[in-house]
């Protein structure tokens, strides 16, 4: 084992340096790599935005045909009771003239 107190040769520092070569690569390529996943990340966050921008453009479509299939519902019916009393009322009216209750 060596002496830690002994001066370093140039072999020890020749070590050092490769060393810190090495170092230096790996944080090169991280760097490299830790942007490439930015970008990802950016391209994703894009994504995750434009489809939020298409399910609301869906949810309108969708909440407009339920009001348009709505109102016509509304109508029919409105229509249909309006019928019925009208139906009704006929039927009153000649029982009324079936009993006599009401002249021909």
């Amino acid at each position: 084992m060596p002496d830690p107190d002994s001066a370093a040769t140039n072999a020890d520092l020749q070590l050092v340096q490769a060393a810190v070569r090495d170092v230096q690569a790996d944080v090169r390529f991280l760097t490299e790599q830790f942007a490439a996943l930015l970008e990802r990340v950016d391209r994703v966050d894009q994504k995750v935005d434009d489809l939020r921008e298409d399910m609301a453009g869906w949810k309108d479509e969708m909440v407009r045909g339920f009001q348009v299939i709505a109102e016509d519902l509304r109508h029919d019916l409105i229509g249909a009771h309006k019928d019925t009393m009208s139906s009704h009322e006929d039927r009153i009216l000649k029982l009324e003239h079936h009993v006599g209750l009401r002249p021909i």
